[in-house]
């Protein structure tokens, strides 16, 4: 902060961040006036300095301990009055973060959730003012999925049609259903296994694991560490690619290609060359390889493999329409999104003469 002038050690009139700190391990009355002082500075800068204010908040349970058994009967009886007095305490604090005229205080607050149960006390009677709640999830971190955001659980005041439109209304509250499905079916596939599913469920299951690795994006923030660059994707793509999910317009695609990438870069890397020369080195949707087990459908994210080549066609999806190459036998490597196709000899589709290949043909025939 200080490097970049946030904060100005020289003239701290020019700072652009205050700071007020409760420690852990002071009383939780102190602790809340943490929350009141920070407040009252943010109206401050509001109404004084006529500035837009952010206003970032951490909480924490202040009911921090859990009583011995001799004074448990006590804390049972006086929980009633407790959740009262802790809801009218917040509500104090959440009502005076409001709009002027001469501008408004934004509000991002920190709830610290014990134990993953969003109706305990501090947090539900937190939720109750907030206009958009991002519930972070433990078991996404556990697959791996970034940003760890539960769609379920995470709400907003601004979802509805006459806001954010028909379309995309529609659309969050067909995903939302899928997601949902999805959640009731691991306690069934906990007990029976994948076997234990119907056939419409299994089809529900294969598109919200999809959805679930969609929802899955690079960070800008985390460069560095994920040694690949952030993205960021408009609201319409968006709202298109999920579309084409729940259409099953995507089934052929295996749920790994959907993670951390967009559909538009669902490509293959395809290289085809000769001892001669280098015939076909392009991004590719798909293709389709002759080898000597039989024609494979390689599809972004396929396994990594190395075959022998036959004496066939390599068919070859580029955007809504098939190339075709000819192939003379030779080996071909596939691994990390890249194919390498290396053929004793290769021609296009393109470069065949008809004549000359039905001359070939007849003489062919003959001998």
């Amino acid at each position: 902060m200080k490097e970049s002038e946030v904060i100005n050690e020289k003239n701290i009139v020019e700072s652009k961040v205050a700071l007020v700190y409760g420690q852990i391990n002071e009383p939780p009355r102190t602790r809340m006036r943490v929350g009141l002082t920070t407040l009252t500075l943010a109206e401050y800068f509001l109404d004084v300095n006529k500035k837009q204010t952010y206003f970032y908040l951490s909480i924490i349970s202040s009911i921090s301990y859990k009583p011995n058994r001799t004074y448990r009967r006590y804390w049972v009886e006086c929980l009633p009055l407790l959740s009262a007095y802790s809801y009218y305490q917040m509500g104090l604090l959440q009502e005076r973060i409001t709009s002027t005229k001469e501008g408004a205080i934004a509000s991002i607050q920190a709830v610290y959730v014990p134990a993953d149960d969003l109706i305990d006390l501090t947090p539900a009677t937190t939720f109750a003012h907030l206009d958009a709640t991002t519930v972070l999830s433990r078991g996404l971190t556990a697959k791996g999925i970034y940003p760890v955001v539960d769609p379920l659980d995470s709400t907003s005041t601004m979802l509805q049609s006459r806001v954010i439109g028909e379309e995309h209304y529609e659309t969050v509250q067909r995903v939302m259903q899928i997601l949902q499905c999805y959640k009731e079916l691991q306690d069934i596939i906990t007990i029976l296994g994948l076997d234990g599913l119907s056939e419409e469920d299994s089809l529900t299951l294969a598109i919200a694991r999809k959805i679930e690795r969609f929802l899955s994006q690079p960070f800008l923030v985390a460069e560095v560490l994920m040694r690949s660059p952030g993205k960021c994707v408009g609201l319409a793509e968006t709202i298109r690619w999920f579309q084409l999910i729940l259409s099953r317009e995507l089934d052929r695609l295996p749920e790994q290609a959907f993670y951390l990438v967009e559909i538009e870069e669902m490509t293959l890397d395809l290289c085809v060359l000769t001892p001669n020369l280098i015939v076909y080195n392009s991004k590719v949707k798909e293709i389709i390889l002759s080898t000597h087990i039989g024609q494979i459908d390689i599809l972004p994210n396929y396994a990594p493999i190395a075959t022998a080549v036959d004496i066939g066609i390599l068919r070859i999806h580029l955007n809504n329409q098939w190339l075709t190459i000819v192939l003379m036998g030779g080996l071909a490597r596939i691994g990390n999104n890249e194919i390498t196709v290396l053929a004793n000899e290769a021609e296009s589709d393109s470069d065949i003469d008809p004549q000359e290949a039905q001359q070939t043909l007849e003489k062919t025939e003959a001998t």
